[in-house]
């Protein structure tokens, strides 16, 4: 078997269909599959073998994913390190991967200066291949054969690598394409990379939205929107940060059938304003963890006025129903999730301890959210089971304060002995508004902020410990 066998057979039955767009670049299926077979054959040539981890530092974009490809049908191993553990965890990702290649664009080739063990990476591979091949490169690999290594900070910052194996990836695939229900002929904005790895997978048009992917929440929106009128888009994939950049546009898409975003929390103002934005489309709100992707889901008209009103009163963030082929408990407040699509362990089996835990011989994944589930088996979320503070969890409070006139971001965080809300707001925020705070948080000091500080992925979570700092840097007194 290979991850790549679904799309290799859209390559055959739909050639002449752009597969990947870009702002300058288009590339259909039967290009892409030429392209990934060449650079394979050229790897081979430079002497990466079946098996080899290959760090890969290029930007999202065609070329990112002709070298994907390329690496899962020889069968070797795509190794991304979380860009929001920073450089210095870079060395650790390498050694515990045991890294036999490096894949970088003239960024990747920079950072070598920068961080010595790059310079010990024992191959550096070149991304042009000199000719075509007619030659097949495609590796028969058993289902537990790696495919992808990611690697995550973690709580503590040492980075946790998870390894992905082909047949785990298709069953992602199998999962995704289940929820997303992709049709022929579709052209989806979308710029999370599971997802386009399933349209791949679908035959599906992905266009890549013109911008620093790497950063969602400091996009550009008018050339995005620019990209939605020229290529017709009727469908979005993309995290809430994104999605928050598309809506401060006046500009209304009706052609757009559905909008799928995740990645962090999906608070209900932006799902109502994402309706006004696209006034025909399904919006639904995906939630999910980099260990389990997707857990559960759910969309705009599914959600009534009573859950409005509950999650303005305190009833944290409507989540939906968990996906098919997903076990979920709640243990003492927190998810914990298990599935063919769910990380059983980390490559370093110490990092296993604090997250995997083992029931009537399935091993479970603790999520570190916490959640609830209410009597139609929907999954609430409550936040993170270490931002709690007695019976308050942050989502509960955030969620609410959110729901009021002019607030764009609220933060609950427990500082130098107090439960603070802080708020970042906008020119709409009024005394009317700050009286209304008062009367709902009573025990809780309210703080407003030029800007609260997100995650370094998606933009979307906010960084709590950035948050102490910022707070600590302004000599804020309560």
């Amino acid at each position: 078997m290979n991850l790549l066998d679904p799309f290799v057979e859209q390559s055959q039955k739909n050639p002449d269909t752009p597969a990947l767009i870009t702002k300058n670049c288009k590339i259909n299926f039967a290009e892409l599959e030429q392209k990934s077979n060449d650079l394979a054959a050229h790897f081979q040539k430079q002497g990466l073998l079946r098996g080899d981890a290959v760090l890969v530092f290029q930007d999202v974009g065609i070329s990112l994913y002709i070298t994907l490809l390329a690496l899962f049908r020889m069968g070797a191993v795509a190794m991304f390190p979380d860009p929001s553990a920073g450089l210095g965890n870079l060395k650790d990702a390498c050694d515990s991967a045991h890294v036999k290649a490096f894949a970088g664009n003239w960024k990747g080739q920079l950072l070598k200066f920068l961080i010595p063990a790059l310079r010990q990476i024992p191959l550096a591979l070149s991304l042009r291949p000199k000719e075509k091949t007619n030659q097949p490169i495609y590796e028969s690999l058993p289902e537990d054969h790696p495919a992808l290594m990611t690697f995550t900070s973690g709580s503590t910052g040492a980075p946790k690598g998870i390894v992905r194996s082909h047949h785990f990836l298709l069953r992602q695939h199998d999962m995704v394409s289940s929820m997303l229900q992709p049709a022929q002929g579709e052209i989806d904005l979308i710029s999370l990379p599971v997802f386009v790895l399933s349209n791949l997978a679908s035959g599906v048009t992905s266009v890549l939205p013109d911008g620093n992917l790497r950063k969602p929440g400091e996009i550009n929106p008018a050339p995005v929107l620019q990209q939605i009128r020229q290529h017709k888009i009727n469908r979005i994939l993309a995290p809430p940060a994104l999605c928050e950049r598309l809506v401060e546009s006046a500009e209304t898409f009706p052609q757009i059938k559905k909008i799928f975003t995740g990645g962090g929390p999906v608070f209900p103002d932006l799902l109502q304003r994402l309706k006004t934005f696209a006034p025909q489309a399904e919006i639904v709100d995906v939630y999910g963890s980099t260990e389990a992707e997707p857990i559960a889901h759910i969309a705009l008209s599914d959600i009534n006025e009573d859950d409005f009103q509950a999650m303005q009163s305190g009833a944290g963030l409507l989540a939906g129903y968990p996906v098919e082929d997903i076990q979920l408990q709640i243990i003492v407040d927190e998810i914990v999730v298990t599935g063919d699509h769910v990380v059983k362990g980390y490559l370093n089996p110490s990092h296993d301890q604090t997250t995997k835990i083992e029931q009537d011989g399935e091993i479970w994944h603790r999520t570190g959210d916490a959640g609830r589930l209410d009597d139609q088996g929907r999954l609430w979320l409550l936040g993170r089971m270490e931002a709690r503070q007695g019976d308050l969890y942050p989502f509960c409070i955030e969620t609410a304060a959110r729901t009021m006139t002019g607030i764009k971001r609220a933060a609950f965080i427990h500082y130098k002995g107090r439960n603070i809300l802080a708020l970042e707001v906008n020119a709409s925020y009024s005394q009317e508004t700050e009286n209304l705070l008062q009367q709902k948080f009573q025990d809780i000091s309210v703080v407003c902020l030029k800007r609260i500080p997100l995650d370094k992925r998606h933009n979307s979570k906010i960084d709590y410990g950035a948050l102490k700092k910022t707070l600590e840097k302004h000599l804020i007194i309560i």
